[in-house]
């Protein structure tokens, strides 16, 4: 089994590309013995290990590049945008005050996971501004995601170290694509398990947020949902796992953190993350995508993301074209 591992890890990143395979049927019996050698296989090594992110406080952009970002190492830098003038004045009565017109569409994600199959909706449902922030104070469990609020409002950027940032990862923003994202969500909202091709800076502007992270040699162990998308969800329930369901889960070595106000995490392409708001929060990222970073990380899936950039995809739009409403069968059935 061992000599064999390799081919049979490789087949199993095939069938999840099974919904683009011709003859589905006719390679069935085969996928099922690949995952039953697989759990032949797993069933002789430990269960896999939560470390905490590494944190620093002390750093130059020279250690946070050659120490994590080369290494591709995730790591918090404690108290990095404490001086921003996002954390200094972003509130949500500042959103209320200044934005409160705005319309704005919360994502709202269902998950459903039974032995027949895994099913994923994403609704987007209008709100405005002011309305959106008195429910999250209130106690809804609301997440603002996917919009290109930084586009509308391009003088929000300006409260961000945006040149820090891009110093931090080798200039990055001067070389390759860079993108700037904007989140607001109430207690208990979530990120389900996923992946994407972007390096990650995640500032925490507002309140606490719990991140679970595993690296992409932990792909087979988490269940891979099969899209068309940049975005790569996972099967799994990270916060209540069922292990009878997805018994692969257990094997998977990953990193947790909890971020605080001023805190900002860096984490790889292709890094798989899940998010947890612990309360009201408030948070921007900086995101690049460097091609050459995709390879070796997860090579079918990169295929996904380069094909559909080539094709102009990757926004909200396909995003809820290809998951919306689909019937994605279970990858260990």
């Amino acid at each position: 089994m061992t000599a064999s591992l390799p081919l049979h890890k490789a087949l199993n990143s095939l069938f999840f590309e099974r919904d683009i395979l011709l003859g589905e049927r006719k390679i069935d019996n085969m996928r099922r013995w690949n995952v039953r050698t697989l759990d032949h296989y797993m069933s002789s090594i430990p269960a896999g290990i939560i470390k905490s992110v590494p944190v620093i406080e002390d750093f130059t952009p020279d250690i946070i590049y050659k120490n994590y970002i080369s290494g591709k190492i995730p790591v918090v830098l404690k108290g990095a945008a404490a001086n921003w003038g996002a954390v200094k004045n972003w509130s949500f009565d500042y959103f209320k005050r200044h934005y409160g017109n705005d319309e704005v569409y919360i994502a709202d994600e269902k998950f459903k996971r039974n032995k027949e199959g895994t099913y994923y909706n994403i609704k987007l449902s209008p709100y405005n501004m002011s309305d959106f922030v008195d429910a999250v104070i209130d106690g809804k469990d609301l997440y603002l995601k996917f919009l290109p609020t930084f586009k509308k409002h391009p003088e929000l950027l300006e409260h961000l170290d945006l040149s820090s940032m891009s110093a931090w990862s080798n200039n990055s923003a001067d070389k390759y694509e860079t993108t700037n994202e904007f989140y607001m969500g109430g207690t208990g909202s979530i990120t389900h398990l996923h992946t994407e091709r972007s390096h990650i800076f995640h500032a925490c502007i507002v309140g606490k947020k719990r991140w679970r992270l595993y690296g992409p040699e932990n792909s087979i162990y988490l269940y891979p949902v099969p899209a068309r998308t940049l975005f790569i969800a996972s099967e799994v329930d990270f916060m209540n796992p069922d292990y009878d369901l997805h018994p692969w889960f257990r094997y998977a070595n990953g990193y947790e953190t909890v971020l605080e106000e001023g805190d900002i995490l860096y984490f790889p392409a292709y890094f798989w993350h899940a998010v947890e708001n612990m309360s009201p929060t408030i948070s921007a990222n900086y995101l690049w995508h460097v091609v050459k970073d995709a390879f070796c990380a997860l090579p079918l899936m990169w295929c996904n993301g380069e094909i559909l950039r080539s094709r102009g995809s990757g926004t909200i739009e396909q995003f809820i074209k290809f998951f919306s409403g689909r019937f994605l069968p279970n990858l260990h059935s």
